[in-house]
């Protein structure tokens, strides 16, 4: 797995926080299609969630949720063995 520290200067992460902090549903969901980890905190311990929260931005956080129930869904329909029915399309951000 890549280091943390490299994910967090990642401009698509920075994407992700910024638009959390701004309340930018696009955006955060631009950032969420390019390979943003929904879990990565920022240098103040923050997720993309607790950003938006703390900024009073209600669509973004749900938003943000709904991001993380369908990519945990995928993930458990993919331990079963199912085809998922959401397909996660995002770039790997694992080392090889």
């Amino acid at each position: 797995m890549l280091n943390s520290q490299v994910l967090r200067n990642d401009p698509v992460q920075r994407q992700l926080w910024q638009a959390a902090k701004d309340g930018d549903v696009s955006q955060i969901r631009i950032a969420i299609m390019n390979g943003a980890d929904l879990h990565m905190r920022d240098e103040e311990d923050r997720t993309a969630s607790h950003i938006a929260s703390q900024y009073g931005h209600a669509e973004a956080l749900k938003t943000l949720i709904s991001a993380k129930k369908m990519a945990y869904f995928a993930q458990v329909e993919r331990d079963a063995g199912l085809e998922p029915v959401y397909q996660d399309n995002r770039p790997s951000r694992k080392s090889a």
